[in-house]
């Protein structure tokens, strides 16, 4: 990121504004990894106004796929949705196969998160062969990871998606990122199926295998939370408080579906010890951090 600035700084953007939009939004992308979103919401702003105007290209086509991404992470599918149009219909202009697979992707869990989950793994499953053809390893697990995403929480089909899961990380291991950042995503999600299944034990062992690895708050707050869920199923209370402690202090940077899902948790926690005041307290701020949220999870 801080490259990137010096970058940005030594540029002029008005004599290379598709340029300047490109490393724009790749530092939007290296903050919104870093956990800081409001940050990279605005150079994603930044980088998308400074592409209105050119003529389409690849560059324009993921400016906009990339600020797409960024909203529908944020809960924000219909402003989503309508800059993935707009990015599919560039990249479709111009050929940038990639860009569109991309666009796609996001477009899924926009459509998803709008109530129609069929549609979501329609294009998701459209947007799977695109990736694959355009040899990007972080789209093809993409792919993977919201479309097991999609079919296990919002359709309703965890045996499915923990299927679809476990293509995606077969793939990685072929791509040789398996023990990566995407290999271990996907094994956290497949934790979470098998959470959702009632396979408690098989997901525990996956928790503990990645929680020594050790992953970045934006990536290891979910883990942490699925970890004190399972030993609150177990009736281990202290380590059930443990983990909402070292989820606290993980989520401090993060946006706001990440505080919503720590509250969420907290409530929970709280019913496990009568403590019904502090349950919805925690709930009361859970829904405060959805309130500029589309999501209904």
């Amino acid at each position: 990121a801080t490259l990137l600035q010096e970058a940005l700084a030594d540029m002029d953007p008005r004599l290379k504004p598709s340029r300047a939009g490109i490393l724009h939004a790749r530092l939007a992308e290296y903050q919104s990894e870093a956990g800081d979103s409001k940050a990279a919401l605005a150079t994603y702003e930044e980088a998308s106004r400074l592409v209105a105007d050119e003529p389409a290209s690849a560059e324009k086509a993921r400016v906009l796929a990339g600020h797409g991404s960024e909203l529908m992470r944020q809960g924000q599918y219909s402003a989503s949705r309508s800059l993935c149009e707009q990015a599919i219909a560039v990249a479709r202009a111009v050929g940038a196969r990639a860009e569109e697979g991309r666009a796609l992707n996001t477009l899924g869990c926009d459509l998803s998160g709008l109530g129609d989950p069929e549609a979501g793994i329609a294009t998701l499953r459209q947007a799977l062969p695109i990736s694959e053809a355009a040899g990007d390893f972080d789209d093809i697990y993409c792919v993977y990871l919201n479309l097991s995403t999609v079919l296990g929480l919002e359709a309703g089909r965890p045996h499915e998606a923990a299927q679809v899961t476990r293509q995606g990380l077969e793939r990685m291991r072929m791509l040789g990122v398996e023990l990566a950042v995407p290999g271990r995503m996907l094994r956290s999600s497949l934790a979470w199926l098998l959470w959702d299944l009632g396979r408690w034990q098989e997901a525990e062992e996956l928790v503990s295998e990645e929680l020594i690895r050790g992953l970045p708050a934006a990536w290891g707050l979910s883990l942490r939370l699925l970890s004190g869920r399972l030993h609150l199923a177990h009736g281990r209370l202290d380590l059930a408080s443990e983990e909402g402690e070292t989820a606290a202090r993980m989520v401090e940077p993060l946006d706001s579906l990440s505080h919503s899902c720590l509250h969420a948790y907290l409530a929970e926690l709280a019913m496990a010890h009568a403590d019904y005041p502090s349950a919805r307290s925690a709930v009361a701020k859970a829904l405060e951090h959805l309130a500029d949220s589309e999501d209904q999870t």
